[in-house]
Order: structure tokens, then sequence, then C-alpha cells
């Protein structure tokens, strides 16, 4: 092959192209625990591929969210984040600084099935709010 990786999270999946860029950005997101913006995540991949344009930045996360190997969140209407952790869990925001922290809870609860008629359940989201410690101290 061209020194280009395919990956394929399962066989039923769309395959995609793992070039050097996507896996520079999966990367910056498997590292990055602030889940950042497609902002953020282009800021730090020019300085790996001066080149590269956020066009490519974002058509990336777009592609990795497709393939469900990452999440992206809307914390606010302005500006989406993504979570690099595509496994099923919830998130806590701080309402002073947009700070972002994973929550892996258990939940054991079940959809009334009257209410959720004709509907196939995909997935649910869980957003809790509060003031993270370090603007509690400033609060």
């Amino acid at each position: 092959m061209n020194g280009i990786v395919y990956f394929n999270m399962d066989p039923n999946a769309m395959q995609f192209r793992l070039t050097p860029q996507r896996m520079l950005i999966l990367k910056l997101l498997k590292k990055d625990t602030t889940h950042p913006s497609a902002e953020d995540v282009y800021k730090v991949a020019k300085k790996n591929f001066p080149n590269i344009s956020f066009k490519t930045v974002y058509n990336t996360l777009q592609v990795l969210q497709d393939n469900r190997l990452i999440q992206e969140l809307i914390i606010d209407r302005r500006k989406k984040r993504y979570c690099p952790d595509p496994k099923p869990h919830h998130h806590i925001i701080c309402t002073e600084c947009n700070k972002v922290v994973d929550v892996h809870l258990k939940f054991n609860t079940r959809l009334n099935e009257k209410r959720a008629e004709g509907f196939k359940i995909t997935g649910s989201k869980v957003t809790f709010y509060g003031v993270c410690p370090e603007c509690n101290m400033t609060v």
C-alpha cells in the first residue's frame, strides 16, 4: 500500500483512510481531556502540520464522529466541543468557566414504554451542571 493505513471499528462500519493528519487529530483528542473545540484542535494540529486547513480538521472531526470514535458535545450553540471517549458516559459542565468533566455513572433507569412507543432508542445523554472546584474558590 501507499503508506496510508485503513482503519475500521467493526466489519459493518464505514472504512475511512487514516491519513497522517487524521491520525494526529485522533491522537490529540485522546491526549486532551478538556473536550476541545475544532478551533482548539486546529491550533495544536497546525504546529505539527503547518499547511493543515481548518476545513481538514473540521471534516476529520466529522469523520471520527460518524465512525463513533469521538462524541460531539454541544455546550453552547456557538461552539461544538469533542469528547475523545466514544463509550457511553455523561458530563458535568462548570457554569462559570465551561470546563467539562467526564462522569461515569451507571443508571438503572428504564424509559416508560408508553412514552417511547414507536421510537427506536439509540442512546441517551445526561449532563450535570455546577461550579468546578477552581471557580468555587473564587465565587
